[in-house]
């Protein structure tokens, strides 16, 4: 960023906090203002409050977490896209625009199938996801899937535009799971998903997931909650693809990409690619 851009960041953040204060103190919540907490608090506040949803992917408290791939990123995810089969259709890829109708993304103009595309980056990575599902898995046997950390829900809106059979059970914070199922409930899709507080317990009855997936989420998890995670939905989970960073692994005696492979019978670890920080990587199983 330039001096003029950085410091209409800072202006930006400065009102995006004032106003997510003005929001706990009105709403009598209970949730303190601190870094780990600002991101629960403003998924609350774009959940209830329409004027913060509808501009929530580019405000700057938001993109502390998500909606931060930048465009140059978006352009090699095409590239890898590219690279394999299965070839997306042009009806394809404006179902994946789609997912960009709400919350006013940042998009690009890229050219896709030799046409002129805009769309986000942040979207684009879900494709690449999607893609490298196709690619690994026998998707046809795939009829229920788990998804851990969901983000708004974009996600997963990708792979139910794509896959259409089947349902989708979404495990994160209250306040997020608020706020994915007020983008979700714009698409048809929204009877196939099951939301989870992971607050609670997450898979009482241990019910078997086809696939279980993980956008770095899992990977950002202490110790404790990545061990709940893994006995009741990762290791009830006949496959499975989750991009691992070392975050964890650094800062809250998490597990390392090495060590969940010792616990996952039958995974191995795949690059990343494009890789989008050092060491970052994809820990898969039941592949075809």
């Amino acid at each position: 960023m330039n001096l003029l851009e950085k410091i209409i960041y800072k202006i930006r953040y400065k009102l995006a906090l004032i106003e997510i204060k003005s929001y706990i103190k009105n709403k009598n919540q209970k949730t303190s203002i601190s870094d780990n907490n600002l991101y629960p608090a403003f998924c609350k506040l774009a959940s209830e409050k329409e004027s913060a949803f509808r501009k929530f992917r580019t405000n700057p408290i938001y993109n502390l977490i998500l909606e931060h791939v930048d465009a140059k990123q978006g352009q090699e995810y095409i590239s890898e896209i590219e690279k394999n089969e299965p070839k997306f259709t042009e009806y394809e890829w404006e179902e994946f625009k789609n997912n960009d109708l709400y919350g006013s993304p940042r998009k690009y103009s890229y050219v896709i199938n030799n046409k002129s595309h805009l769309i986000s980056p942040t979207t684009l990575r879900y494709v690449k996801v999607l893609h490298d599902l196709l690619c690994l898995y026998n998707c046809n046997s795939i009829k229920s899937i788990a998804e851990i950390g969901i983000g708004y829900g974009g996600q997963c809106r990708i792979i139910t535009s794509y896959l259409k059979d089947v349902s989708v059970t979404l495990y994160d914070l209250p306040e997020t799971n608020s706020l994915a199922q007020k983008y979700l409930k714009n698409f048809s899709q929204f009877s196939l998903f099951n939301f989870i507080d992971a607050n609670q317990p997450l898979n009482e009855n241990k019910k078997s997931f086809d696939l279980v997936i993980s956008n770095y989420a899992f990977s950002e998890l202490t110790r404790k909650i990545q061990d709940k995670y893994l006995q009741e939905v990762i290791l009830n989970s006949k496959s499975g693809y989750i991009t691992y960073n070392e975050l964890s692994n650094k800062m809250l005696d998490g597990y390392s990409a090495e060590d969940i492979i010792k616990i996952i019978p039958n995974s191995r670890i795949i690059e990343e690619k494009p890789l989008t920080y050092k060491n970052n990587c994809i820990i898969i199983w039941g592949t075809k």
